[in-house]
Order: structure tokens, then C-alpha cells, then sequence
């Protein structure tokens, strides 16, 4: 909760706490989303390196026990920083790492995420052909988990809005 009301140095402190915790009892998992976590916090401060580290070490803990969940996680929030901080190349081969792990497992809504965020990319830097493909692709999966959902309809709405535009 203190992460989203945006009082990340309580936030951090908590998850520190959390940390060490988990690594007494031996709870790689909880260690792993926790480093995880602290990582999405010091990406919000734009402490980038320490992101990246905070990742790494998730990212080596989900490998170690076979969550193929944390782990595709991990690539999609280094993906989308890399993305936004100039770093575009690197970041699309993190986020197709994603896009590779959340297939694997089925998780549909989450690829629907990774298409959107690379079509809002695309969007905002006047590739709108591109977008739009992206954007569609997102929109057809949305579509299989449900139509009706306000997530799939703001796709959809983005998607008509990218086609006025072109």
C-alpha cells in the first residue's frame, strides 16, 4: 500500500523488512517477488542501476525454483524501463523474453499488456501503422478473455482513435 500511495521510502523499508524475513525462513519465492518489487520502487525513484540490480536478483531467484511467472514479471518490468529510458533495443528483447515465458504458461492478459504498452510506444512517436498493429494484436487477445472488460474496451477505444489519426 505504500508503494501506491507513493511513499516509497516507507515502501522500501517495508520491503526490506519483508526481505529478510523471507531469507531467514528460506522462502526464495517471497525473497524473489520482494526483489522484484523493490526494483518496480526504485525504478518510480528513477534509480535505474539499482532497478536493474534489484531485477537480477530477482530474476536469478525465479530461475533457481522454476517460476516461469516471476520470471517472464522480472523481463516485462526491465523491458518496459529499458523502453522508456532510451534503451529501446534492449528493452523489445526483454520484453519478447516476456512475451516467450508468458506464452509458455497462458498468460494471455499479460501479453495483451505487452503488445499495448509497445503500440502506445510506437503511438507516441508517430509510427502509427505500426501501433496500429500492435495495438490490434492486444485488442484480439483482450477480446479472448473478455470482450466486455474495461481494460479490453479501452484497448479497443485507443485502437479506433490511432485509426482516425492515421
Amino acid at each position: 500500500m505504500q508503494q501506491f500511495r507513493d511513499d516509497r521510502d516507507a515502501a522500501l523499508a517495508s520491503y526490506n523488512e519483508a526481505l529478510k524475513l523471507f531469507k531467514d525462513i528460506g522462502a526464495k519465492l517471497g525473497e524473489a517477488n520482494v526483489r522484484k518489487a523493490i526494483g518496480d520502487v526504485q525504478q518510480f525513484r528513477d534509480d535505474r542501476d539499482a532497478a536493474l540490480a534489484s531485477y537480477n536478483e530477482a530474476l536469478k531467484l525465479f530461475k533457481d525454483i522454476g517460476a516461469k511467472l516471476g520470471e517472464a514479471n522480472v523481463y516485462y518490468s526491465r523491458g518496459r524501463m529499458l523502453v522508456v529510458t532510451g534503451q529501446p533495443k534492449e528493452g523489445l528483447a526483454e520484453l519478447q523474453n516476456a512475451m516467450d515465458l508468458f506464452d509458455e504458461i497462458g498468460a494471455i492478459s499479460s501479453q495483451a499488456n505487452i503488445y499495448m504498452f509497445i503500440g502506445q510506444v510506437l503511438a507516441s512517436s508517430d509510427q502509427k501503422d505500426e501501433a496500429i498493429k500492435m495495438v490490434s494484436q492486444a485488442v484480439a487477445l483482450g477480446e479472448k478473455i473478455d470482450p466486455k472488460h474495461p481494460v479490453t474496451i479501452y484497448m479497443k477505444d485507443f485502437l479506433q482513435k490511432l485509426r482516425e489519426t492515421q
